[in-house]
């Protein structure tokens, strides 16, 4: 099936829906978030490698932590941050700490953001 997302997503409070923006409020969120010095192909994928190894285990728990989504990714001058947002039932206090010391774990403040849905529609290919 296409679409079906089977990661969990952190909550939000909808504040008004246009078309197909959304505008959501999210409460603070926990992350583990690296920066990597590279283009965006590059530091897509050392991010998320380095991301992923922490939650498949590569911690001091030896923990394996649920994928989540969103992935956050934004650009700080000549660099990216890449950040995953770890499973509700983390705090600052009991999250895992990261072997990876390129790794920091950290609270986000509570912020308002825009969605923009896609809608894919069906091709009829006519003989």
């Amino acid at each position: 099936m296409f679409g079906i997302r089977t990661a969990d997503q952190p909550s939000y409070q909808l504040l008004n829906e246009i078309s197909n923006i959304e505008i959501r409020h999210y409460p603070e969120l926990l992350v583990a978030e690296t920066e990597i010095a590279a283009d965006y192909k590059n530091a897509s994928n050392q991010g998320f490698q380095r991301l992923a190894g922490y939650i498949f285990g590569n911690n001091q728990k030896q923990q394996t932590l649920a994928m989540t989504a969103p992935v956050i990714q934004e650009k700080t001058r000549d660099r990216w941050l890449m950040a995953f947002v770890l499973p509700t039932d983390y705090s600052i206090s009991n999250a895992p700490i990261a072997n990876d010391k390129a790794i920091t774990i950290k609270e986000l403040p509570a912020k308002k953001s825009r969605r923009y849905s896609v809608y894919v529609q069906s091709l009829r290919i006519r003989p």
